[in-house]
């Protein structure tokens, strides 16, 4: 049984893998982002979305911790 679920971890990750590579290859064409005035140098566009996907996959839980320590703290301070 232990096998099998490396046997499916693994093929999960290749999928992973192979579909990032697969979206980096197909999105080859550069852009420029221009925010108040500011544009930066072209990146490829998949850089770009790839970089939003892991700047959210880091956020998001960070913003969860924060969310569930003030419900305990505000639910703390009711109680007294």
């Amino acid at each position: 049984m232990r096998n099998f679920t490396k046997i499916i971890m693994v093929a999960f990750l290749l999928m992973i893998s192979l579909s990032i590579l697969v979206f980096t290859i197909e999105n080859q064409n550069s852009v420029s982002l221009v925010f108040l005035g500011d544009a930066t140098p072209p990146i490829a566009i998949s850089i770009l979305i790839l970089f939003a996907f892991l700047m959210g996959m880091v956020i998001a839980p960070i913003l969860v911790f924060l969310r569930r320590n003030l419900l305990k703290k505000s639910k703390m301070t009711k109680k007294w």
